[in-house]
């Protein structure tokens, strides 16, 4: 495929897998310094879509998509960029395998927890859902800044004592720790709590409120001795409130606060998906989006980490969320979307409500595209063939499994001579496809669709494309699987 045109502010069209390598060949390499990605989350349910995506693969499938995409996202990133992968529990395990592979262990900057919903689903057997999952990967995490928010409290304290620390000796010059307790002499001894070993090894003397010759303590401590000397030597400020002596640092304040893991509503002002609905319904009253993630979400990822014009990638774009809150926040941003639905329905006029369409650009075929091993027809043939195949829509009982997925493992097994029970994994449990070919056998369907691609293949001019037949199963098939008519070899072409 051959992709033109802007590397920033742009509305690709196309699967991420073959937009991605477009856009590295476009000479954008080290350009993009936040990618969002928020793919399927391959609940495998028997319906073949959710919303407007797959969402029926196997862990396989779902593991060869993201290995794709994230091998690209890889290369597309700055030497101080960060991926955030968006999963549930479902894929949470996969998802931090491919990452590790393609990113390494080391650059691993923590996995946060997002409480997506004020009203906790209850599908699961021995407890409700509530959470999703962000995986933060830096390209290079020596070069990733920290992610902040906010600056710390001012004089906020933090107690020195931390039970089950090791016991440490401190010792404080005169005059760096502040007293609450009054002034006088206080004699060496044991300090000692409920939990915590503590003891005053030299007397110490205390006037105005402060010490006027040197603390010496032992407890278990939440800095190293060498940790608090050199706190002491930037100047920090120490107080004990009250006998016995419990040293706390007192906190300057004003410094940049590191985010936490835990992004909850419940802690903070976190959007949810009930505000993403509300969102939703605002843009789109007749037909909202139904898996889009709240603009504050989104709001918070990029305002961490990225600064105004950087670049931001998100390629699974969906209703334009990321990209239109990296317009609001002044950041360049690449969308790719594979449906052009969703494209002409949500992404595109979002972006020009904002007044910042972008450019599109859509796939250009250059050269035939050969379908990868396990894909036994095109998208143009399944649009043929899928109209013939009975569906599950008042049918009592459980609905079919996806279609595309059984057909296909049933018509791959045939091609390659296999058993039932050696069926890829990849086409599902191959019990499900050895009764679906049995129904539909039963009903005549294999008939139709051999006619149905005969006639089409004779209407194309192709008449030496050979039709198989067997007792139970037509096929019609090019002599060489997965092959257009030019195979590249003149002695071959049709």
């Amino acid at each position: 495929m051959s992709f033109t045109g802007s590397i920033s502010n742009s509305i690709h069209l196309g699967d991420a897998r073959r937009v991605l390598p477009g856009l590295l060949a476009d000479g954008m390499e080290g350009s993009v310094k936040l990618c969002y990605l928020d793919p399927p989350f391959n609940t495998l349910g028997a319906q073949s879509t959710r919303g407007h995506y797959r969402d029926h693969r196997t862990t396989p499938q779902w593991a060869d998509l993201m290995r794709e995409v994230l091998g690209s996202v890889h290369a597309l990133l700055r030497h101080d960029g960060s991926l955030w992968l968006h999963v549930d529990a479902n894929e949470l395990g996969t998802a931090r395998l491919l990452c590790e592979e393609i990113f390494g262990a080391d650059n691993s900057s923590g996995v946060i927890t997002w409480e997506r919903t004020r009203r906790p689903v209850f599908l699961h057997g021995q407890m409700s859902s509530v959470t999703d999952f962000i995986l933060v990967y830096a390209k290079d995490r020596s070069k990733l800044r920290p992610f902040t928010d906010g600056a710390t409290e001012r004089s906020k304290r933090t107690p020195l004592a931390h039970r089950g620390n090791r016991a440490v000796e401190l010792a404080f010059p005169p005059g760096t720790v502040k007293f609450n307790c009054g002034d006088g002499t206080y004699s060496a001894g044991d300090h000692s709590s409920p939990g915590i070993d503590a003891h005053l090894l030299k007397d110490v003397a205390v006037a105005a409120g402060r010490n006027v010759t040197w603390l010496h303590l032992t407890m278990p401590s939440r800095y190293s001795a060498a940790k608090l000397n050199q706190m002491i030597s930037d100047g920090a400020d120490f107080i004990v409130p009250k006998v016995p002596f419990r040293p706390s640092y007192i906190a300057p304040g004003g410094n940049p606060k590191l985010v936490t893991n835990l992004w909850s509503w419940q802690l903070e002002s976190m959007e949810t998906n009930e505000d993403a609905a509300r969102q939703q319904k605002e843009l789109h009253p007749d037909l909202p989006f139904p898996s889009a993630k709240p603009e504050g979400l989104l709001r918070k990822i990029i305002t961490l980490a990225s600064e105004p014009d950087d670049v931001i990638l998100d390629c699974f774009a969906g209703s334009g969320t990321t990209a239109a809150v990296a317009e609001k926040l002044g950041r360049r941003w690449i969308a790719i979307e594979e449906s052009p639905r969703t494209m002409n329905s949500y992404l595109r006029p979002r972006m020009a409500g904002l007044g910042s369409i972008g450019q599109i650009v859509e796939p250009v075929p250059d050269k035939p595209v050969v379908a990868s091993h396990f894909q036994v027809f095109t998208d143009d043939q399944w649009g043929l063939v899928e109209p013939l195949l009975p569906n599950s829509d008042g049918r009592r009982g459980r609905p079919f499994r996806n279609q595309r997925q059984v057909v296909e493992g049933i018509a791959y097994r045939y091609r390659h001579g296999i058993a039932w029970r050696d069926l890829p994994e990849q086409f599902g449990p191959w019990q499900t496809a050895w009764k679906r070919h049995r129904v539909l056998a039963a009903d005549g369907i294999w008939d139709r669709i051999q006619n149905l691609l005969q006639a089409e293949a004779y209407a194309a001019g192709a008449t030496g494309c050979p039709v198989f037949v067997d007792s139970t199963f037509n096929r019609s098939h090019f002599q060489g699987s997965n092959l257009p008519f030019g195979t590249g070899n003149p002695a071959n072409d049709i």
